[in-house]
């Protein structure tokens, strides 16, 4: 058994009334689609900034091989080990004259020798 009317005239009535309603149920959809949180663009990746790598020294002393011997080295020389201690020109020639051996790789001792700049 149904809850509708039985007569054609109510059944009209009823489905204009419906229809009215879904019409305004849609309207108050759309109006809370506009009122929800606007979609987020994702941001633009961008790169981070470059590092800054440090100066090169124009010379420096590293440790050689194992031992706890050191070596006077050009800054540019590939055979420090990474872990050159930066010195002055005044320094390197110091450190060379004091028997600190130099680097058999960069030769700095060619470029400190005296009338050389």
């Amino acid at each position: 058994m149904s809850d509708l009317p039985p007569d054609v005239a109510r059944l009209q009535v009823l489905r204009v009334y419906l229809a009215l309603q879904l019409a305004e149920v849609d309207r108050a959809i759309a109006a809370a689609g506009r009122q929800a949180a606007p979609v987020r663009q994702p941001a633009a990746v961008t790169a981070p900034p470059p590092r800054k790598r440090p100066a090169t020294p124009a010379f420096g002393v590293a440790r050689v091989g194992l031992g706890p011997g050191e070596a006077v080295h050009r800054g540019d020389c590939w055979a420090d080990g990474g872990e050159i201690r930066p010195l002055s020109r005044e320094d390197a020639a110091a450190h060379l004259a004091a028997g600190t051996p130099p680097c058999d790789v960069c030769q700095p001792e060619r470029v400190l020798a005296p009338g050389r700049t």
